[in-house]
């Protein structure tokens, strides 16, 4: 600015935020407790393709646990959500984004989603849902380029703990073999997923001095897929069963 004036910041504008999807199919108001996203490659006439694939899971107290899958037109985001925009005067050939949801039995506080490589699992009210995320994309026999999804699903049932122990993990996380539930008493099961059975069993009682009432809470550390996290307030420790199950 002219005459010697201190110059100015022009001010900068809030962030907006734009509703691309709401995951309700119904009167339920189900927030959205576990969110991934990737892009899915494959053939379609010949031609290299590629889509972004969006998967999420919703859940709460007394809301029904679902997990929702999204594939896109194109390799942004949001085309998981809109139909693609025809050029004017022109009828659209992009393909149009594909969803589907499944509906599993009972509720749970947040059914968060675990993940390692490919495969993923959340906790439902009587068991643990897992399966495979694909990574292409197959050309159906209408002609649509559908792609993502999961596959080998399967439900495992929480293992027993004995009279008057609540089976329902607090925490849950997954490696290349175990499935790791942690309990609100510190207890740690590591599930074989070859053998879906419990391999070995920990216990976790140190906890943070300054917050001894501090839940117990299961991390995945990305450098170590092997070897979660448990976290107790500001403590941290890590934990790892060498006994893969196999046999």
């Amino acid at each position: 600015a002219g005459g010697g004036g201190a110059a100015t910041a022009a001010p900068v504008p809030a962030p907006k935020l734009q509703l691309w999807h709401r995951c309700d199919t119904g009167d339920e108001k189900t927030p959205v407790t576990g969110l991934h996203f990737q892009r899915v490659t494959g053939f379609v006439d010949g031609l290299g393709v590629e889509r972004v694939f969006v998967l999420a899971v919703t859940s709460g107290p007394g809301k029904p646990t679902r997990l929702h899958s999204f594939c896109g037109s194109d390799t942004t985001l949001r085309s998981a959500f809109d139909a693609p925009t025809p050029a004017s005067g022109t009828a659209s050939s992009a393909p149009s984004p594909t969803s589907n949801f499944i509906e599993l039995p009972g509720s749970v506080d947040r059914a968060d989603l675990a993940l390692c490589g490919r495969s993923f699992a959340f906790r439902t009210e009587s068991f643990l849902y897992y399966g495979e995320m694909s990574r292409t994309i197959a050309k159906h026999s209408g002609g649509a380029a559908g792609g993502g999804g999961t596959t080998d699903t399967g439900a495992l049932p929480y293992p027993p703990r004995g009279p008057g122990r609540d089976v329902l993990p607090r925490s849950i996380a997954l490696t290349p073999h175990h499935f790791v539930l942690l309990h609100d008493d510190g207890e740690l099961a590591f599930v074989s997923r070859v053998s879906l059975r419990t391999v070995q069993t920990l216990h976790t009682h140190e906890g943070d001095p300054a917050d001894p009432a501090a839940p117990p809470e299961l991390l995945a550390d990305p450098r170590r897929p092997d070897a979660p996290w448990v976290r107790r307030g500001r403590t941290l420790h890590h934990v790892h069963s060498p006994d893969e199950g196999r046999d």
